[in-house]
């Protein structure tokens, strides 16, 4: 988003955010796609450049709708994968002297099979429950959605 909002000016960022914003939440990507053209329709008028980004970007804009609510802050966020890149630098720091480079990489090998074992056996990033609503999905209903009319700020 944060590329779009390059080719928009500093007074209608926020109308563009809240724009694009609104069709990551619809429940599903017919739902995205239905929300996302009226946003596009309204940008290409003020934002020709941010709005033709869009339209390239609109499958992967609405990528994230497609499994359960539940999952969409953990696919959205790259917590896990900052966390161990932290844990794989300390390690390494800890170390602090190697003598050649395929120690490096058997230590951050190691570090990282650890990793996947953990997360094999112990800990579940995502719960049984939202698990069980990708194979039998709930078709979800939502009330007619208010069509997106941008303001200007003033």
């Amino acid at each position: 988003m944060q590329n779009v909002l390059a080719h928009v000016g500093e007074r209608d960022k926020l109308i563009v955010a809240l724009g694009l914003r609104s069709v990551d939440v619809q429940p599903d990507p017919e739902g995205a796609h239905r929300r996302l053209a009226p946003v596009m329709d309204a940008m290409v008028s003020s934002w020709a450049k941010a709005a033709k980004m869009v339209e390239r970007a609109q499958e992967e804009a609405v990528a994230d709708t497609s499994p359960p609510p539940e999952h969409w802050t953990r696919i959205r966020s790259t917590n896990p994968l900052e966390c161990l890149n932290r844990g794989v630098k300390h390690r390494i720091n800890v170390v602090a002297v190697f003598p050649d480079v395929p120690s490096v990489e058997h230590l951050e090998g190691t570090l990282l099979v650890e990793q996947d074992d953990e997360w094999q056996v112990g800990r579940h990033y995502f719960g049984l429950t939202s698990m069980r609503k990708l194979r039998n999905p709930v078709l979800l209903t939502i009330a007619e959605e208010a069509p997106f009319r941008p303001a200007r700020a003033h």
